[in-house]
């Protein structure tokens, strides 16, 4: 892992193998490598270190946060791009209230535990202010136990081997349903002989609303 120079404007990005092939093929003309979308985020800012108790007063709030490293480019999507900005204005009607913009929360995900006893957890995933969007799970270690859409403990695996990441975990999309209502987007259910712990998180495609929870197997 390293990091940029904060004291330079600087693009870091890292290439796919077919962007590459464009690159090396004809360079950034208007038939080859050409970047139309891209999507920022703060994944590396803890906002935990804006100070409103600073004794230099206001215009230092946030002088920690506003002199920290850059981290570069990686592809793990596990370690990056997965505290998107974007502006709810542009959203949806259910983040404005009276003017003011509300920060959508994810409500659902509590820590689960699957035992012999109690061998799925299936919890109601939801975005609060309601809101109708795309669900991504993330899970750590997806081979601690079976996963499956919607609350069927009996339907098809998800988490089938070649659908592993070679690290061991597993991205995931659904779709959040109607009018955003709570919903069973998936299914964990158990494993005989398989024991350990891992976290997953869920979070909305659109609004960006976030939650993470620890399910442990024993």
């Amino acid at each position: 892992m390293g990091y940029l120079n904060k004291a330079t404007i600087t693009v870091d990005a890292i290439l796919t193998n077919r962007g590459r092939e464009l690159l090396a093929e004809q360079g950034t003309s208007a038939d080859g490598l050409r970047i139309t979308k891209f999507a920022v985020a703060d994944d590396e800012i803890d906002y935990g270190l804006y100070n409103t108790a600073h004794p230099e007063g206001s215009d230092y709030y946030g002088y920690v946060i506003e002199n920290m490293p850059v981290l570069e480019a990686t592809p793990d999507e596990q370690q990056i791009m997965r505290y998107k900005l974007l502006s709810l204005d542009e959203v949806g009607a259910p983040f404005i209230d009276g003017g003011i913009v509300r920060i959508p929360t994810l409500n659902g995900l509590n820590n689960g535990t699957l035992t012999s006893t109690n061998t799925a957890y299936s919890p109601l995933i939801s975005t609060n202010p309601q809101f109708e969007e795309k669900y991504v799970l993330i899970v750590a270690n997806a081979n601690l136990f079976e996963i499956r859409a919607n609350n069927a403990t009996t339907g098809a695996v998800l988490n089938t081997p070649s659908a592993i990441n070679a690290n061991g975990s597993i991205t995931l999309t659904f779709d959040g349903g109607t009018a955003g209502a709570p919903k069973t987007l998936f299914t964990f259910k158990r494993i005989t002989g398989k024991t350990g712990s891992t976290t997953i998180t869920v979070f909305g495609e659109e609004t960006g609303a976030t939650a993470s929870a620890t399910i442990t197997v024993s």
